[in-house]
């Protein structure tokens, strides 16, 4: 079936850039010829439902999408002019972002099990989220009786793992949420109040599910004929790494998240987009940053922390910005809590290390193409080498205001794309539809 569905992508590329192609050399000179950098609409060709990668896309897309009427608005009542009108769009803002990130949260816990996942809510319920509420499938439709046995017994670790992977994925995908709306920030320079919105919402979203719901009392329930007990993503997280003999400490889970969140420079670089709107209006601030030399300048490092199946691990990244038109690398490392003589935090015994780089221009006759490959190498502590996720994306022109982006990957016993994403091994596509707005 993946072999089929990338069969497919690439069909879809080759067809669209055919079709395109001479459109697209009309414009080639013209500036917005220039990759976007995911500033508009991603309208991913496989199945937002079914994976993170297409889920993000969807979650991008439609974050833009109310983010341009709150602009329209803005725009219309004039609330930019005065600090009460400030207030009242950043509320708005805050209000629209937090429905999709709730949203792209809520699908992602359906992404293993749920055969046909279907996207359903309830609009009579809205609490106590303030949107309507995402109805589930059918439990039945995660488990068989005879999993949901042994799931509920504890004894047998394939169904505790899945478990972890079911309670853990929305917080999974709404760190990739953020990290993509930092790379995004990072490629341009410069962070926009929707952007900093998008990453603070995002990112805080684990810090702030662990400060209200560690302590939550676990609900006991009939299902299936079997006594269920009732986990939320964090207790449920803790309490099925304690089944595996792993222990985590929800209160040293807390203080992590939350100095990951703070030391993190997109934090700051939003928390500054933030005030400088209220304050004087302005959209976007350049971020902060520091210069080793005149041809360099590099970011202020990001960090991200994932509850894993193997305990918790943090990834770190940072931007380096290459003068004279050098482009842009992302250098990433990753590694567990426990490497940093953290008890609590689980035995994750592992080391990633790689980056990318935004982007190489092919230029092809009449058809200039822009591809930013990437490789990151996983190590156990002994540096023994572990596995690896190698590709590049690729964008093409613009012709009138349309392009395609294509991501191509090869992944091999790689901790995100197979113990985060939970992704097979081998090789993936990723295609989409993108609209620079």
């Amino acid at each position: 079936m993946r072999l089929r569905a990338v069969g497919i992508n690439l069909v879809f590329v080759l067809l669209v850039l055919l079709k395109a192609y001479p459109l697209m050399a009309e414009e080639r000179e013209k500036e917005e010829s220039e990759p976007a950098f995911h500033r508009g609409i991603l309208l991913p060709v496989s199945n937002p439902l079914r994976g993170f990668d297409s889920n993000l896309f969807a979650w991008h897309s439609s974050t833009e999408l109310l983010f341009m009427g709150g602009e329209w608005l803005d725009k219309r009542a004039c609330l930019s002019y005065s600090k009460t009108g400030r207030f009242s769009y950043l509320l708005l803002s805050t209000y629209m972002n937090w429905a999709t990130s709730y949203y792209s949260h809520e699908i992602a816990h359906q992404f293993l099990g749920v055969e046909r996942p279907v996207f359903r809510v309830d609009m009579k319920d809205w609490y106590p989220y303030l949107v309507p509420e995402f109805v589930f499938s059918p439990i039945e439709d995660f488990w068989s009786i005879e999993e949901f046995n042994k799931y509920q017994d504890g004894d047998n670790e394939d169904y505790i793992t899945k478990a972890i992977y079911i309670y853990e994925s929305g917080l999974y995908q709404q760190k990739m949420n953020s990290r993509f709306a930092a790379r995004n920030s990072h490629l341009v320079k410069g962070t926009s109040v929707n952007n900093a919105l998008q990453f603070i919402i995002n990112d805080l979203s684990d810090f702030a599910y662990l400060l209200y719901g560690r302590d939550r009392p676990i609900t006991v329930s009939k299902e299936m004929g079997y006594t269920a007990h009732n986990y939320n993503d964090v207790n449920g997280y803790v309490s099925m790494m304690k089944f595996e003999g792993r222990i985590i400490s929800s209160d040293d889970w807390l203080i992590s998240s939350g100095l990951a969140f703070f030391a993190s420079g997109q934090t700051w670089n939003s928390f500054r987009a933030l005030y400088h709107y209220f304050m004087s209006g302005e959209k976007q601030v350049e971020n902060l940053s520091f210069k080793p030399g005149e041809r360099y300048e590099i970011s202020l490092p990001n960090f991200y922390l994932f509850p894993t199946v193997r305990g918790l691990y943090l990834e770190t990244e940072c931007f380096v910005h290459s003068g004279m038109g050098g482009g842009t690398y992302r250098l990433g490392l990753g590694t567990g809590l426990d490497s940093f003589g953290l008890n609590q935090t689980g035995p994750v015994d592992w080391l990633r290390v790689g980056g990318a780089y935004y982007s190489h221009r092919i230029g092809i006759p009449r058809f200039p193409l822009t591809v930013s490959p990437f490789c990151y190498f996983n190590f156990d502590r002994s540096m023994k080498h572990r596995g690896q996720s190698l590709g590049f994306e690729l964008q093409t022109p613009s012709w009138r205001s349309f392009s395609l982006y294509a991501r191509l990957e090869h992944n091999s016993n790689d901790i995100e794309e197979q113990l985060i994403k939970n992704k097979e091994e081998g090789i993936y596509i990723l295609t989409a539809l993108e609209i620079n707005m």
